[in-house]
């Protein structure tokens, strides 16, 4: 499960018995392909985009830092590009000479790119 407890043998009226210490997590603990973590008092299950959020926030990750493998400027939409680049003059964003440039070169300057050569 990935968690670490303490536990230990105490003894209260002539009878052993063991005491189970879990320390909070910042993470949902995994079991059997399910995901849980504490509210309160209470053991809830996250699935799909809450877990997914609920990791992205724990961790402290945006989705905009988030990189997506194997995928050239070719694999993305022309159209897209035409469209921010309309709308960033429209909204002054930016201008004309900072969009004219290709469309590998303008996710450059957006920082959008890893390890761009």
């Amino acid at each position: 499960m990935g968690i670490v407890v303490d536990v230990n043998l105490l003894q209260q009226d002539g009878k052993d018995y063991i005491e189970i210490q879990v320390r909070p997590s910042a993470y949902p603990v995994g079991y059997h392909g399910e995901y849980h973590y504490r509210s309160g008092s209470t053991k809830q299950q996250l699935r799909g985009t809450a877990l997914t959020e609920y990791l992205m926030r724990k961790t402290g990750v945006r989705w905009e830092d988030v990189t997506v493998d194997d995928i050239t400027v070719d694999d993305l939409d022309d159209e897209s590009f035409k469209i921010f680049r309309r709308e960033s003059l429209r909204s002054k964003c930016m201008t004309s000479e900072d969009l004219a440039v290709s469309n590998e070169e303008l996710l450059s300057k957006l920082h959008l790119m890893k390890d761009a050569s």
